[in-house]
């Protein structure tokens, strides 16, 4: 009878000790299963961290200072807000000053963009010309009226000539600077010859490079 409990009373013994293992066991591959997870969740934990709605942009900061979170350092950021995205070369220099900075994949998908468009805003420019108109067909009252014609035909001149439109210019204005005037009296009146210098002031919409969204 007392060899029957005695060995009544080892099996559970036996079964403890063999349910201890499985626990610990368990118990590791729970923490290693764990931790497997975080780390593959370890960048976008960081992210969550550091964009934070509060204590910004000081947060964002040291996470940038620190590699981490996928953030901008604090001279980056403040580059970034200043920049003009449609500007191909402020997104050039971006990419220059900070090549490892954490915006730079995004400066440099602004640049893939480019595109040539239109100017919003005319670009006004002058140009230099000279000329020469011979004496007028026929004769004026006066020597100031054969000047005055001679003016008036070396504009004409020189919008033919020296001020002619190149592109999508327009001209807008053409000022005549008189070099010398060579002036004659006829039978039929004063008459004068003009050698002149053409200032041509021309409008144009040029083509510019554009970056960035539309």
């Amino acid at each position: 009878m007392r060899r029957w409990r005695s060995q009544t009373n080892r099996k559970p013994l036996r079964s403890r000790s063999r349910a201890r293992p499985l626990a610990i066991g368990g118990a590791i591959c729970g923490i290693c299963l764990t931790l497997l997870g975080f780390s593959a969740n370890i960048i976008g934990i960081q992210q969550q961290l550091c964009t934070v709605p509060f204590g910004q942009p000081v947060v964002s900061d040291v996470c940038g200072a620190m590699k981490v979170g996928d953030r901008p350092s604090s001279e980056e950021r403040r580059a970034w807000e200043t920049i003009d995205f449609h500007d191909c070369d402020a997104m050039r220099d971006h990419v220059r000053r900070f090549p490892d900075g954490a915006l730079r994949d995004q400066a440099t998908a602004f640049i893939a963009s480019k595109r040539m468009e239109r100017s919003a805003a005319p670009v006004v420019s002058d140009r230099r010309a000279t000329g020469y108109v011979r004496q007028g067909e026929r004769g004026l009252a006066s020597v100031a009226s054969a000047r005055a014609d001679a003016l008036a035909r070396a504009r004409q001149d020189a919008g033919l000539l020296g001020c002619v439109p190149i592109g999508d210019e327009t001209v807008v204005n053409i000022t005549i600077s008189p070099t010398a005037f060579r002036c004659i009296v006829r039978n039929d009146g004063h008459t004068c010859g003009l050698d002149y210098a053409a200032t041509c002031t021309m409008k144009a919409w040029p083509l510019i490079e554009r970056c960035g969204p539309p």
